[in-house]
């Protein structure tokens, strides 16, 4: 079965963020995958210091690396701030720079899907920073993305644009079924 792993970069009680990864995690469900999320404080760690060997580092962190070891797929869901990935996120995926000796290192072999909730109505400068940072960890990102501007949800906070509902749905789908092609074995040659 397909591991699916949603990363949200912020901590807000409520966020955005999150309910648009939740959409992408069910879309990856009804593919038949097994889905998992981190949010908010489980993200929270101090500083990454590249001096410090795995075993020195929190055990919050070994622990979130474990996960993403195990994960086919990620999904990466950020809050937009200053026209780029939040600080939550990117200190998170720069614990990934542990994962450099594992056999594949770091994301590769994985499928990547990107989100981003944005106040404007799209925002490619945070997209293009996940697309790099994906890129950067050896990881397949899937072509299609979520840019999800803020007017998607209501006063509330509830995400009630179905057509963004629908988009962010099949980005989890389709993580499953990239994830599932890149794990199947190659055809034998003739």
């Amino acid at each position: 079965m397909t591991k699916v792993l949603g990363l949200c970069g912020s901590l807000r009680q409520g966020s955005r963020t999150w309910q648009a990864l939740r959409f992408a995690l069910a879309g990856a469900k009804r593919a038949g995958a097994e889905i998992d999320g981190l949010r908010g404080r489980a993200l929270e760690f101090p500083m990454f210091d590249p001096e410090l060997p795995l075993e020195a580092q929190p055990a919050a962190a070994a622990a979130f690396l474990e996960k993403v070891r195990a994960a086919d797929a990620v999904i990466l869901a950020t809050p937009v701030y200053h026209g780029t990935v939040s600080g939550l996120l990117k200190n998170a995926l720069d614990y990934l720079e542990l994962g450099a000796g594992w056999e594949p290192p770091y994301l590769a072999g994985k499928v990547c899907g990107l989100i981003c909730v944005s106040g404007r109505l799209t925002n490619e400068t945070a997209l293009d920073a996940m697309y790099h940072i994906a890129r950067a960890l050896h990881c397949v990102t899937l072509p299609r993305v979520a840019s999800v501007p803020r007017t998607a949800f209501d006063d509330a906070g509830q995400l009630v644009e179905t057509d963004h509902q629908r988009r962010l749905a099949a980005l989890g789908t389709n993580l499953v079924t990239m994830a599932g092609r890149l794990a199947a074995p190659a055809p034998a040659s003739t």
